[in-house]
């Protein structure tokens, strides 16, 4: 998974440098960042073995048919590992008692 994520960004050139032209996020683009940091937690303490695919379905944005693709699996196989890692995630807040979109 490892390797995949850094082909990733090598692929996006996320390594090179800022252009001159650079301007400050806006606070809309700092709302996407920070969701874009509580979904890469949420993924990123999902088990080892089961992170792959939700990290390249929700953090690279990939299809179903790339996942499978790359991976060598149907894309119902895709789907499920998908689901897997919902319910997982579900769980792990449960679990530290949030559920239904508040804290118990």
């Amino acid at each position: 998974m490892k390797n995949v994520s850094l082909d990733n960004l090598e692929k996006e050139n996320r390594g090179a440098a800022l252009p001159e032209n650079w301007d400050a996020p806006t606070p809309e683009d700092m709302e996407s960042q920070a969701h874009y940091r509580a979904l890469a937690g949420r993924v990123s303490a999902l088990p080892e073995a089961c992170r792959e695919i939700p990290e390249l379905k929700f953090l690279w944005e990939w299809s179903d048919e790339s996942i499978a693709r790359k991976l060598g699996l149907s894309e119902g196989a895709v789907r499920m590992r998908v689901n897997r890692g919902r319910a997982l995630r579900s769980e792990k807040l449960k679990e530290g008692g949030y559920e239904r979109g508040h804290f118990k």
